[in-house]
Order: C-alpha cells, then structure tokens, then sequence
C-alpha cells in the first residue's frame, strides 16, 4: 500500500452518515453472491437507527468456488463446507466473538463457518494503524469487519481491485439488497462511491 494512505484511516466526516466497515478480497465469490442475494451484512461497520443513513462494506474479486446453492436465493448459501477468515478490532462488549448470538445465527443461517482474528483496537489511532498493518502486508483475510476508512480510501482500493465492484452481483443476486435500497434511499447514497461504483454492503436497522 502506498506510504499516502497510511493515515487516510479515520473517518471524523462520516461518524453518523457513512462509516465505512471495509471487506476484504475474498476468494470464494459464490459466498459473495449469496450473501449480496440474501442481504447478508457480515463486514459491516455500524448500525444506522431509524434507517436514515448506512455503512458500507467492500468486498473483492474472487477465484475459488465453492458449490453454492441454486437459486442463490436459497438458504443455507452453501452445500459443502465453507469458511471465512474475519478480521475484527477487539470490542469490550463482546467476550467471545466464536460464540456469541450473531456467530451463531449468521452460521446457522447461511452453513459458513466464521473464523474470527481479533486484532488490538483498545482506541481508534490503534484500530486503524491493525487495517493499515494487514493491508500493507498483501495478507488479507476473507472479511474485515468494524474497520473504518473513509470513502475515498474505500474507492482506491476498489479502484485497485482490493474491494470488489458489487455493482453486478446486486443487480443479479440482491434480491433483498435492492429491496432495501427501495426503502431506503440513503442507504444506496451511503453505498456509493464517487465514481458511481458500490464496493460495499449496507446495514440498515430499523
């Protein structure tokens, strides 16, 4: 990663409209399309109350398949054993992410099994320094989640194919990702990037 976006990680203009929970390169893109099909958030960075703003979360291009499901519409999302490499900032809140309610539910729901890394993230400054470490190194798990760097970073490493372009697999297998959008506006607007692209999911609660 270029020495010019080492500090670009902080997000103090979109703290209630667009914080960003950046994805990264996942090679299995069958998930991806099950996941943007079904709604699945899992790399998201915020939850946006009343539904009047959204974050994003990218993801990347893919070159492994694993066998999905058809339609990919269908649940669970996956028919042979998959796992996902999340890469998250410690959180306080959360004892044990491997066996809390959410693990459970998104396990249970989709059949693809989360493995968590937890990073140190006891303050912002030391979150982002964890996102700027791992996407410097080329090592990228399959997820990031809860880290956020602004859109304009989000848009450069779609641009540079570090994020996927979520554009297609939306409009061929989000079913409830543009229902969603219908609702609610704001959360397309959060989700795209300037150069029109979407390299992120959003998450809207209501």
């Amino acid at each position: 990663m270029p020495a010019s976006h080492e500090n670009e990680f902080s997000c103090p203009e979109c703290e209630d409209v667009s914080r960003i929970g950046a994805r990264a390169r996942l090679s299995r893109r069958k998930v991806v399309q099950g996941a943007v099909a079904a709604g699945a958030t899992i790399g998201l960075g915020v939850n946006v109350a009343g539904a009047q703003d959204a974050s994003p979360a990218a993801s990347t291009g893919a070159q492994v398949d694993p066998t999905v499901n058809e339609p990919q519409q269908t649940l669970p999302l996956v028919s042979e054993p998959t796992t996902l490499r999340v890469l998250i900032p410690s959180n306080p809140t959360v004892q044990d992410f491997a066996t809390n309610e959410f693990t459970a539910w998104f396990e249970e729901w989709t059949g693809v099994t989360v493995e968590w890394e937890v990073v140190p993230a006891a303050t912002p400054a030391e979150r982002d320094a964890s996102l700027n470490l791992r996407l410097a190194s080329g090592d990228y798990p399959d997820v990031l989640m809860n880290f956020y760097p602004t859109p304009t970073v989000t848009q450069i490493y779609g641009q540079q194919g570090v994020f996927q372009n979520l554009n297609d697999l939306i409009e061929q297998h989000g079913v409830f990702t543009k229902r969603a959008f219908e609702e609610y506006p704001s959360a397309r607007i959060a989700a795209t990037a300037s150069d029109g692209n979407i390299y992120a999911l959003p998450q809207v609660n209501d």
